[in-house]
């Protein structure tokens, strides 16, 4: 195992980090070039890390497009699989993206289950991810049609996209923050106060 992330002068940046059961962290962020043994698909490639409690990497996975990939956010769903929310843009999986949001699907051996890209118009960024007790992955952000509103959509399992919400509001918004309850239902807030109830989105 390697005690370091990187092995060269790149430079990186670290999004989010979130720990399972385990004691395993699992760090997601950018790389402005060949990190380790992954190699950039673009000028900045979003990665995955995941560490032991000594700090040594167990392993590593990158999801780049042509033109560039950045992390925002990671978290650990109860049967012990990752999720990571990004943005992409340029092309990527065949597709191309202008700005769109991204989210994969992780086993903890780092076996990749899916990685989808939300396709809309304009410049979309995702900024958090929570998983349900289905398995359904919800991701936040901020959408660019309605001037920039707060963003939520829904993937089922197997990472089709199954639901998408916007909160209008006045201005520039976007999701800040998003978790699943002890109820299991999803919470999140933005910028103007909103919550996500289990049915859909009620502002307060």
């Amino acid at each position: 195992a390697k005690d370091r992330l990187t092995t060269k002068a790149v430079a990186t940046t670290t999004d989010a980090i979130a720990t399972d059961a385990d004691g395993f962290a699992y760090i997601v962020g950018t790389a402005s070039g060949d990190l380790d043994e992954l190699r950039a698909a673009g000028t900045q490639d979003l990665y995955l890390t995941k560490m032991d409690s000594l700090g040594n990497v167990v392993w590593q996975r990158a999801l780049g497009a042509a033109d560039s990939a950045s992390g925002a956010a990671v978290t650990v769903a109860q049967n012990g699989d990752i999720g990571v929310a990004g943005t992409v843009s340029g092309s990527f999986d065949g597709t191309s993206a202008d700005s769109d949001m991204l989210v994969a699907r992780y086993g903890n051996n780092g076996d990749e289950m899916f990685a989808s890209r939300i396709r809309s118009v304009g410049e979309d960024r995702a900024t958090s991810i929570a998983v349900a007790d289905d398995g359904a992955i919800l991701v936040g952000g901020r959408a660019a049609q309605g001037g920039g509103d707060a963003f939520v959509a829904r993937l089922s399992g197997t990472g089709a996209v199954t639901q998408r919400v916007k909160l209008p509001g006045v201005g520039d918004e976007s999701i800040t923050a998003m978790s699943m309850t002890a109820a299991g239902r999803p919470a999140a807030t933005t910028t103007e106060g909103a919550i996500l109830t289990q049915n859909g989105i009620a502002l307060v």
